[in-house]
């Protein structure tokens, strides 16, 4: 683990550069460069806080598009069960006649 890497000498974005699936490219050279320069802690804050802006943004988004989707399932279940009231009492009052 990463652990191991460090102890062994590595700097912290060498050993985590193992685990690219993991960890978007930007964060590995925004890493490399706060050890560089030593202000990780500073860096690391940055990229934590666009990342959480890029989550509140998707999210967001997600929530505009499953709006639309909710009020239509909504309109169909009312509507479905506004006909299925209606119409046995147009079927009873057809027979009456």
């Amino acid at each position: 683990m990463a652990k191991d890497g460090v102890e062994k000498g590595l700097t912290l974005s060498e050993t985590l550069r193992r685990y690219r699936n993991l960890y978007p490219p930007m964060v590995l050279e925004m890493m490399a460069i706060g050890e560089e320069t030593g202000a990780l802690t500073e860096l690391l804050v940055k990229v934590a806080v666009f990342y959480e802006k890029e989550v509140d943004q998707i999210t967001k988004n997600m929530a505009s598009i499953i709006e639309p989707v909710l009020m239509v399932l909504m309109g169909g279940a009312v509507g479905f069960f506004a006909v299925s009231m209606i119409q046995p009492m147009y079927q009873i009052s057809s027979g009456i006649k």
